[in-house]
């Protein structure tokens, strides 16, 4: 499985994207926060040959004062044509407030198919789901 960290340009509007409903989710840090981790898949986009489908996270403070909040997310999907499942491993994800956290890949599997996926994290929360096509 493939877990890192790395930067992603902007989305192309050209680009078949697919927008997965993010998670909700409470934050852990400093001061308390909520927020959302979100995710796409977008096929022009892959990492190391691999599709995958990227991830961050977006935090809001519920008071005043500084510091970054953070969660350890989990992203489990299914190949619906294949059958193939998995749970990646814990990606931690923090922003510090500006929204300027990277996109992070997350893999969701070598073959074709219709994919399922579900965004977990390790706080309070309320799941995200979607769904794409890796083309064959």
């Amino acid at each position: 499985m493939i877990v890192g960290l790395v930067g992603a340009t902007g989305i192309a509007s050209a680009d078949p994207v697919t927008t997965i409903d993010p998670a909700m989710t409470l934050g852990g840090g400093i001061v308390p926060c909520i927020g959302q981790v979100r995710g796409f898949y977008d096929p022009a986009r892959n990492f190391n040959g691999d599709q995958v489908m990227w991830i961050r996270a977006e935090f809001t403070t519920l008071a005043s004062g500084s510091g970054g909040c953070a969660v350890n997310a989990t992203v489990s999907w299914r190949n619906l044509d294949t059958g193939a499942s998995a749970v990646n491993p814990i990606v931690p994800l923090g922003d510090d407030g500006s929204h300027t956290a990277l996109w992070v890949p997350v893999w969701t599997g070598k073959l074709p198919g219709r994919i399922e996926v579900t965004i977990d994290t390790d706080q309070p929360h309320i799941a995200g789901h979607g769904s794409f096509v890796i083309p064959g």
